[in-house]
């Protein structure tokens, strides 16, 4: 990793360091515990939890047979038992895209910069209840995987990879050549996506646990949905939309319009002509014969709207939680972010 990269990680670690995680609640617990968090489930452990009368077919441990209130019991036939609460341990899963169409970036940061510091949340957060955590970055394919461990011994060497692996493209990684690009970096039709999927495959849970997913929802197949959609009924999915403001909307232009050269959030190379929003349908027609691409901002930004609507239906229907957080909000996506995962890992 260069020296200004690393700038960059201290910058994200400084910053998250800085912010209140608001990681807390009640808790009668007197000994020191991976987690403060009371279990919805009793069984062995070393949390009292009270007492019952003794059932053999209930899973009782005669071992665990109270005599003092036992011997109160009128019936003497009765047995009372104590029970106890495993501490709950959340096992927290980060899924960080890192694709090409996250190092764009017009106001603010990157869309991969702040995705970095989306999963910086997490792991923080994680961190902070004292459980464990893993991370997964992906592209086409899974760039780097660290596997469930200590919170605080992953949060330096996640942040590190959620910098430096947006610059490395899946060809490098993987030797796969042009990894299913076309010569101008476009995704050739059918083997676009799977990313997700297979950064899901990787991070498989044992347990049910919480996952933190964070994209740009570039690039999704059907594979990526289904993946994500059965995830969804197995763990607690927390999906965090990273977007740029200049994904959603265009400037205003004044007549008679203006050319802008982009590239899109595949990679490729985009001329359009923007014409003012109160021109006229024929003029519109007249530029796209002129000059091909052509589009007014209303019409760019009512594109990305049915867009986005889609995204977050297809959403609801796999049942994810969903934040969506902008490059030009990043302290408001921090805000927004350890909230949610605050409320998550109390649970």
């Amino acid at each position: 990793m260069e020296f200004d990269e690393m700038e960059i990680v201290e910058r994200i670690r400084a910053k998250l360091e800085a912010r209140a995680i608001a990681v807390g609640w009640p808790t009668s617990e007197n000994f020191s515990s991976a987690s403060p968090r009371k279990s919805r489930r009793k069984g062995p452990g070393f949390e009292f939890a009270g007492s019952k009368v003794f059932d053999p077919a209930d899973g009782d441990d005669s071992r665990k047979i109270d005599w003092n209130l036992t011997a109160s019991e009128p019936d003497e036939e009765t047995f009372i038992v104590r029970t106890f609460r495993k501490p709950r341990v959340v096992r927290l899963s980060v899924l960080l895209n890192v694709g090409k169409s996250m190092n764009m970036g017009t106001r603010g940061t990157l869309k991969g910069l702040l995705a970095a510091t989306v999963a910086g949340c997490g792991i923080m957060s994680a961190r902070k209840t004292k459980d464990r955590a893993s991370f997964v970055s992906f592209a086409r394919h899974p760039v780097t995987i660290l596997k469930a461990q200590n919170a605080s011994r992953l949060l330096m060497p996640a942040l590190i990879h959620s910098v430096a692996d947006r610059l490395v493209e899946d060809e490098d990684r993987y030797g796969t050549g042009n990894g299913g690009a076309t010569a101008n970096g476009a995704a050739d039709e059918d083997d676009s996506g799977g990313g997700l999927a297979l950064a899901f495959a990787t991070a498989r849970q044992q347990e049910k646990s919480l996952m933190l997913v964070v994209t740009d929802f570039v690039d999704m197949n059907d594979d990526d949905w289904e993946a994500l959609r059965i995830n969804c009924m197995k763990n607690e999915v927390l999906v965090v939309f990273v977007q740029d403001r200049r994904e959603r909307e265009l400037p205003r232009v004044p007549f008679p319009g203006v050319f802008y050269n982009l590239e899109d959030l595949r990679g490729r190379n985009l001329s359009l002509w923007v014409a003012p929003d109160a021109a006229p349908r024929w003029y519109i027609n007249l530029c796209r014969k002129l000059f091909g691409s052509t589009t007014t901002a209303a019409e760019y930004a009512a594109n990305w709207k049915r867009h986005e609507e889609n995204i977050l239906e297809r959403l609801a229907e796999c049942g994810a939680s969903v934040l969506t957080v902008t490059t030009d909000e990043e302290d408001e996506a921090i805000r927004m972010v350890l909230g949610a995962l605050a409320n998550k890992l109390r649970m």
